[in-house]
């Protein structure tokens, strides 16, 4: 039911119920992330939103988050192949850009060198364009570095926070996102991983 009345409802609904249960938090995350045809190749069904339907949704969603008082947090993914976005998007939308070197192409902005080089421009994109940002790094291992060169994630957060501390002016940056990308229980498989991300992060801000 994406972009109907019911639910633009729900989403007003859902925004301001939370907002009251957790006391007006500061920030709203509100995802919009990963609504791209690149992700649907192993789905059985896939949603996706595009042109003016998905900009009349996300600021939509900005709005619900403004009116009851909390500041809208996205991924800034949208970014990448959208550069209207820097424009059309209110500056007042906290954007986590991320890089999480998964093809091992480094710091570089050279895209024959770097896969995902337009991800590391993005940061000085947002800047240029006067976002607040918090970025986002990882200790989570992407293909290249696990298949081709097996190669873990130990250095991805640290190489974010030096990057962008070098080019993302101090205004701007609001602080830096840690995102392991497994499930938080205090026992079982992943614990160590997310506890050592608690410590490479730490490491990474000293």
């Amino acid at each position: 039911m994406l972009s109907t009345p019911v639910y633009r409802q729900v989403m007003r609904d859902v925004i301001r119920d939370t907002v009251e249960i957790f006391g007006t938090p500061r920030f709203f995350h509100l995802g919009w992330d990963e609504e791209r045809a690149l992700y649907a190749y192993d789905k059985a069904h896939f949603s996706m939103r595009q042109g003016e339907l998905w900009w009349y949704d996300f600021l939509y969603s900005v709005k619900c988050v403004e009116d009851c008082g909390s500041r809208a947090w996205v991924w800034s993914d949208f970014g990448w192949e959208h550069k209207s976005y820097y424009k059309r998007c209110p500056k007042s939308v906290v954007q986590s850009n991320w890089y999480y070197d998964e093809e091992l192409g480094q710091y570089s902005l050279d895209p024959k060198i770097n896969k995902h080089a337009h991800r590391l421009v993005q940061f000085h994109d947002l800047d240029k364009a006067g976002f607040d940002q918090i970025p986002c790094g990882t200790n989570w291992s992407g293909a290249g570095r696990r298949a081709s060169s097996k190669v873990g994630g130990n250095d991805i957060i640290g190489g974010v926070v030096k990057y962008c501390r070098e080019n993302v002016s101090r205004k701007h940056l609001l602080g830096f996102l840690m995102a392991p990308w497994r499930d938080c229980a205090t026992r079982g498989r992943h614990h160590d991983m997310n506890m050592q991300a608690i410590d490479l992060f730490a490491e990474a801000l000293a």
